[in-house]
Order: C-alpha cells, then structure tokens, then sequence
C-alpha cells in the first residue's frame, strides 16, 4: 500500500498528476459523453471508495517527513478528483437529458413520418379515386354532349325541314332569309299556298334555342292544321285559336314563352289581310318612292290571360312594283361590332329599320334577291346576338 502511494506521489512529482486519476477521468468522461449515468456511478462509487481508503491508509504507513506533503497531496487531488466527478456527473445527466430528448424527437419524427405517409397514401388513393371519378363523369358529360348535339341536330334538321322548300306567291317575287342565334332558333316566317288562299308568316319567339325553337314548332303546327282545315277563312280567325291552343300546352309544360306575329293572308290583286302584333311592316311604294311603315295591332301567342286585346283584321294593298318587306327585330338590334355603349348616341350603333328602309330606297329597282344579299351584306359587320329573319316580296 505505501509503495503503491508513493507511486503515485512519485508520479506527481514527476508529472504533476496521477496517471491512474487520468484514466479515471478519460472513462468517467467517455461514459459522460454517451449519458450513461448507470455505468458512470458504477465507476466512479468504487474510484471514490478506492481513493479515500488510499487517503486514510497512507497516513499510517507514510514516513513522517512526508506526511504533510502527502496529506496535502491527497486532500487537493480528492477535492479535484470529487469535483471533476461531480462536473462530469452533471454533464452525463444533461448529456442523458439531451439524448432522451433526441430519442424523444426522433421516435415523435417516425412517428409523424410514418403518420404522413399514411395520410400521403391515403390522400393519393382518394386522389386516385376522385381522379379516377372524374374521368367517368367527364366521359358521361361527353356521351350527354354528343347526345345532346345529336338531338340538337335533329332538331335543327327538323326546324329546315319545316321551312317552305320553295316559298311563292302567284304575282309575286320573294326572297326569303333565316340565320338562327344557336343551333335552334325561334325566328319564324313561313308561305302557305291553300286553294284560292295564300297565307304569310312572320314570327318570333321570346329568346332563342331549343325552348323557343320547340315552340316555334309547336304554333306551326298549329297554323298549319287549322289553316288546313279551312273552317276558320281570317287571319284573326286563326291566330285566336293558335292562341287557345298553344297557350294551353305552354302552360302545361311551364314555359314562360311567346310569340310576336303577323299572318298575312293574300286574295289577290295585290291585297292582303293581315292580323297579329309584331314588327311594322316596311312598304316601299313605287309611285311615290318612299316607304312605308305599318304598324301591325293585337296580342301575341302565348298570352292568353283574359285581358281583353283581341287580334284585328287588317288590311294593305300593294301595287305594281311595290316592295313589302317582313322581318325580325334579330335584324334591328343588331349592334355594331367593336361599339361601345358609352357613345353618346347609342342608337346610332344599331341596325335600325332605318337601315331597312334606306335599303329599300336605294335598291327599289332590284330583285328581291338583290334586297336579300344587300342586307344580309350590311348585316354582316354588325353583331347578332338574337335570330335573324326576314322576307321580301314584290309584287310583279
């Protein structure tokens, strides 16, 4: 035992340190580093133990004239020694504190990620099946699309099937035109030829599309059959009975729609009856060259709620060389393009049936075909939003 103290005073002398304290603290330290508080108590109890013994036994069996070197050797290293325990004691906690922490985080981490992995997964399969949801309505919408245009097209068909393959009137000239606003429109005109009789109509239905263009079948049908029955001789006549008829079915199917119209009826000679409200009736008269405009009086079709307006016959009388024409107001409201409707005059920008009237003026000694392509020529840098109709007739 005193040998092996003063192996370690010699060493002191000699270095200034115990070499076996230094291993001591190297492990101590090491066992800090990695927070194991466990293994540093298991180490450092004994070291503790080891040295106070080693401090105790040495004061017996050092010589006399080294015991108060020795004495105060042992005191300072053991102070040392505890402290640098103590030092690396709290260090091991803190280091303890900062792995449990990094464990704690780490684990919360898998934890979170394995969380967002699943929540990516599940979130890529409602993706997926939305996806894959979207592509079926978008092939549904596609086979209602092209059933739908399949229809629309069968209805347009329909609507030019209904049209008059070769609109005449014996004495007369016609020109005819009509350009729809959507696949199926709700402007009108139609020639009638019945016997002694030829019937002329020009009509439009509120709005545009298939709601008016199935109206638009609906009343010519009507007109058609009770024209052909021939019981009913006026354009007043069967425009009412139009009236009850369509007015019924319109309000059983629950369309707010109706129809502005003139029925025209010709006798011959250049007279005609007419009857119905809708656009005045543009006359170009060949004796006085000017035209005329004829209002026209009535009700439409389509309304028919008791208010007491009945459709009245009237009559005009065209002579040789004058020009009649019938249109709808898809022709009059045209707006020119690239207008603004800040302009000051926004009358101005449209169509007009003064545009008409200087058109007949102006081509009062063509055909009614060069009427037609005169206006369908003007018309064509205004833009139409609305169906467009007209008819021109000259009488020979």
């Amino acid at each position: 035992m005193m040998a092996f103290s003063l192996f370690r005073m010699d060493y002191y002398f000699k270095f200034g340190v115990n070499p076996s304290l230094v291993i001591f603290f190297l492990v101590l330290a090491f066992c800090s580093f990695f927070g194991d508080i466990r293994l540093f108590i298991a180490i450092s109890v004994p070291v503790l133990l080891y040295q106070m013994v080693i401090v105790v036994l040495g004061l017996y069996v050092i010589p006399s004239n080294l015991a108060e070197q020795y004495y105060s050797y042992s005191m300072n290293s053991s102070i040392t020694f505890i402290g640098i325990i103590v030092f690396l004691y709290l260090s091991s906690i803190i280091t303890n504190m900062a792995l449990e922490k990094t464990d704690y985080e780490l684990a919360r981490n898998r934890e979170l990620t394995h969380t967002l992995e699943d929540k990516v997964r599940i979130r890529t399969e409602a993706l997926g099946a939305a996806l894959k949801e979207i592509e079926l309505s978008n092939e549904e919408l596609i086979r209602i699309k092209n059933s739908l245009w399949g229809e629309m097209r069968i209805a347009k068909k329909l609507q030019t099937l209904l049209l008059p393959p070769s609109p005449h009137i014996e004495g007369y000239i016609l020109a005819t035109y009509i350009k729809p606003a959507a696949e199926v429109g709700g402007d009108y005109y139609d020639i009638i030829n019945e016997k002694d009789k030829d019937w002329l109509v020009i009509g439009d239905v509120s709005g545009h599309g298939v709601p008016a263009g199935l109206v638009m079948m609906m009343i010519h049908t009507a007109l058609h059959t009770i024209i052909q029955d021939g019981k009913i001789l006026t354009p007043a006549g069967i425009l009412t009975q139009v009236n009850n008829v369509v007015s019924e079915y319109m309000n059983r199917i629950d369309q707010s729609k109706y129809m502005t119209i003139t029925l025209m009826c010709h006798h011959g000679g250049g007279r005609f009856s007419f009857a119905g409200l809708h656009l005045p009736i543009l006359v170009y008269r060949k004796k006085t060259e000017t035209v005329e405009q004829i209002d026209t009086t009535g009700t439409w079709i389509g309304l028919n709620f008791g208010l007491g307006t009945d459709f009245i016959n009237e009559e005009l009388f065209l002579d040789h060389g004058d020009i009649m024409l019938l249109y709808t107001d898809g022709i009059t409201e045209s707006w020119i393009t690239d207008a603004t409707t800040e302009n000051e005059h926004e009358s101005l920008h449209f169509f007009g049936k003064d545009s008409l009237s200087r058109i007949l003026t102006e081509t009062k000694d063509n055909t009614p075909e060069n009427i037609r392509r005169r206006i369908i020529d003007e018309l064509s840098v205004y833009e139409q939003k609305d169906d467009v109709t007209f008819v021109v007739v000259k009488r020979q």
